[in-house]
């Protein structure tokens, strides 16, 4: 996580939280009276990969999303990256896939 992992003990307490999509972030929602939160890769998004390995870096993305998303369907929603190179149409019908398949886990 660039700088803010070699910010010490609060960046790297930052770090973990922000990295964090299992137990202790539920327990954390719950504490806090939060009980629902949309998680998406932070930046930089994959846009700023090189074109030949933005597709690969998204589906890694979408896959950890999505298996957070699968384990805890009444806490979390996610927001899936698509990759910059795919000509519009294509990122349109894969944009539209990710959110049925992450909206189908939520159900």
């Amino acid at each position: 996580m660039g700088r803010l992992g070699n910010s010490g003990a609060r960046g790297a307490r930052i770090v973990e939280q922000l990295t964090d999509v299992g137990s202790n972030r539920i327990a954390e929602m719950d504490a806090a009276g939060i009980e629902m939160q949309v998680v998406s890769l932070n930046a930089p998004g994959v846009e700023q990969a090189d074109p030949d390995v933005q597709i690969s870096l998204a589906q890694e993305a979408n896959d950890f999303i999505a298996e957070a998303v699968k384990k805890y369907p009444k806490q979390l929603a996610g927001s899936l990256p698509c990759p910059s190179p795919l000509p519009r149409r294509r990122r349109m019908s894969s944009i539209a896939a990710s959110d049925a398949r992450a909206s189908k886990m939520r159900s």
